[in-house]
């Protein structure tokens, strides 16, 4: 329930996206990654997992994701 969330809930539905996850209140902030990408094309990440990971299994709802055409899964939200 921060600044960059909001951008980030606002943007994903105007791009035709269904998203209606709950914020969460408080802290950690929403996650973020930053990426350095230097003139050669090699890159560097810097990800700050956020309140990304204390998604609750409670927001899964399994008949929308079954009715989904495409699901999308965030690899380093598996590190927890």
């Amino acid at each position: 329930d921060d600044q960059l969330g909001q951008v980030f809930a606002h943007d994903i539905r105007a791009a035709g996206v269904d998203f209606d996850t709950a914020v969460r209140p408080g802290q950690p902030a929403t996650a973020r990654c930053l990426i350095f990408v230097t003139p050669d094309g090699q890159r560097t990440m810097n990800t700050f997992l956020g309140a990304s990971q204390f998604l609750p299994a409670a927001a899964l709802d399994e008949q929308l994701i079954a009715n989904g055409a495409i699901l999308y899964l965030e690899g380093y939200l598996w590190d927890p």
